[in-house]
């Protein structure tokens, strides 16, 4: 545990906003170029991995607190369950990437079919998530 001064503790606070700032910036930029060459080329590995990077910063952003804090923050009882989503949304984009860069389907079949089982699974828990009965905000 450490014990800041005020003045200290904005310093490191306004030192890591920078730093995460540009931590998304460049996923964001990882994301756009990988769109533009899905468009450029149509290929579909490209679109996979933009989505998958997408939800891996939404993952991240739910995990330190931004996506409460900039994206969502009048759902603040629904941080948790974004939390759970863009991790199985990150897991099933990587699945569908790995499947479509590897060409499992041809080179490994075996393989394909574990990583379909896996995909079905994510999709499963998505829905159970989006299912969960919804917290109740409290009225003062």
């Amino acid at each position: 545990m450490i014990l800041w001064t005020q003045k200290a503790f904005l310093e490191k606070n306004h030192d890591e906003q920078y730093l995460f700032g540009i931590y998304y910036g460049i996923l964001l930029v990882m994301a756009l170029y990988n769109l533009f060459l899905f468009f450029s080329l149509w290929d579909k590995s490209y679109l996979f991995y933009s989505l998958y990077i997408i939800g891996y910063g939404f993952f991240h952003m739910a995990q330190n607190g931004f996506a409460h804090e900039y994206i969502l923050p009048t759902l603040s009882n629904f941080t948790g369950l974004f939390y759970s989503e863009f991790t199985y949304i990150m897991i099933f984009f990587g699945l569908l990437f790995c499947r479509i860069f590897l060409n499992t389907r041809d080179k490994t079949p075996i393989f394909d079919k574990i990583i379909v089982v896996f995909l079905g699974i994510c999709i499963l828990l998505i829905i159970i998530i989006f299912m969960q009965p919804k917290p109740l905000k409290k009225q003062l």
